[in-house]
């Protein structure tokens, strides 16, 4: 089977697109989303997104393999 390693890969994409969704759900604009809390928002969610590619890269390509409609990229 698939290694018990991509569960935690997994969650922690997961978690890191919820978070996403926190700070930037209340925002308008891509304008204000840049100046929110001194664009506190703006950078932790750009270092979630770099955490979800890199998260992305540890997943079992076999388990890749057997979900190719998802966009792993």
């Amino acid at each position: 089977m698939f290694e018990e390693k991509n569960l935690l890969y997994l969650l922690t994409i997961l978690e890191c697109i919820e978070k996403i969704s926190i700070y930037s759900g209340n925002i308008s604009s891509p304008q204000a989303f840049l100046e929110a809390n001194d664009q506190m928002n703006f950078n932790a969610s750009n270092n979630l997104l770099i955490a979800i590619g890199e998260e992305s890269k540890k997943i079992d390509l076999n388990l890749k393999l057997r979900y190719p409609n998802f966009p792993w990229s």
